[in-house]
């Protein structure tokens, strides 16, 4: 028997076919990050997780969270919409942590993870701390340091606060930093450098650039490092500056034994331009005679001397 022909089959002529209406065009709505969720992924961050390569420990982002949120809420957005993450987003330090043995089991290891490289390598990432940057306690090592202060140095004219108490900037992070404070558009009226281990050359150099631009500075922290009597008279060359605004002074526990350069300057400023309103010595082993001086002068100023223990 022969095979069917295809043409033993009729085919429905197309306009006789009927085909559903296809649905309305919708435009697809995209998929948006929200601050709300930034910040929550922010501040549930482990502190005690080990940083990245880039340094930054994971409480410096819970504690700078409200600075970050709307730079990261941005950058991630961007992503999205370019299909396309940073490469410093890839970047991650795998590193095992030996732990206290449990049991028969012997010694156990953990792996600690952590990827932003962002802070110190995209300079639009700042921006969000111009006006507060608050990165206290973040051990940032002197490297990223130099990064960091170098990235302020673009535009410094939006910088009110620069808090690098507890962090180590060294030698050539105090460089950059000087070259910060000295630049005409700085205007910097909060520098704290608590414990910071800045020394008796570190402070000259600080002072020098301080002279050089010292209008905007109304509050100074050297409390805790060890800028020492050397350090107090390079101090007194910016008070002495007629066009010097420091308002708060702190040199808690500086290994300061003599301020009598400090009472002369003071003295020869008071019913001039001297503008200090506070004066922390608290915590040092200073002589009686010198700092018996430097009452008799204040008695005659506006000036808080705080003698008495005192936290950074």
């Amino acid at each position: 028997m022969a095979s069917p022909s295809c043409h033993s089959f009729p085919v429905p002529s197309l306009s006789v076919l009927h085909f559903p209406h296809p649905p309305p065009h919708q435009p697809i709505t995209p998929f948006l990050v929200t601050e709300s969720q930034v910040i929550r992924l922010l501040r549930s961050q482990d502190s005690q997780r080990a940083p990245g390569p880039d340094s930054v420990s994971l409480s410096a982002l819970k504690y700078c969270a409200d600075q970050l949120t709307p730079v990261f809420t941005h950058i991630f957005n961007i992503s999205l919409e370019l299909c396309r993450v940073p490469a410093c987003f890839k970047a991650a330090t795998i590193i095992p942590i030996p732990k206290k043995a449990k049991g028969e089991h012997g010694e156990q290891t953990r792996k600690s993870a952590c990827s932003l490289r962002l802070m110190l390598h995209s300079s639009g990432s700042m921006e969000g701390l111009q006006n507060k940057n608050a990165l206290s306690g973040c051990r940032i090592a002197e490297k990223y340091c130099v990064k960091l202060i170098s990235t302020q140095r673009s535009n410094p004219s939006h910088l009110r606060e620069l808090n690098l108490s507890e962090n180590k900037p060294k030698d050539s992070g105090v460089k950059h930093l000087c070259d910060l404070l000295k630049h005409s558009d700085c205007r910097l009226e909060k520098l704290m450098l608590c414990r910071c281990r800045i020394t008796e050359k570190h402070c000259v150099k600080l002072m020098s650039a301080l002279c050089s631009n010292p209008s905007h500075l109304r509050e100074l922290n050297l409390s805790q490092n060890q800028i020492k009597d050397t350090g107090v008279n390079h101090l007194c060359n910016l008070l002495k500056n007629p066009h010097c605004s420091l308002e708060k002074l702190y040199l808690n526990k500086c290994e300061i034994t003599n301020v009598a350069s400090l009472a002369k300057t003071l003295a020869d400023t008071t019913t001039t331009t001297t503008s200090l309103r506070l004066l922390d010595l608290s915590n040092n082993d200073i002589n009686d005679s010198s700092l018996n001086q430097l009452r008799e002068v204040l008695k005659r100023s506006n000036c808080e001397l705080i003698l008495q223990s005192k936290d950074c």
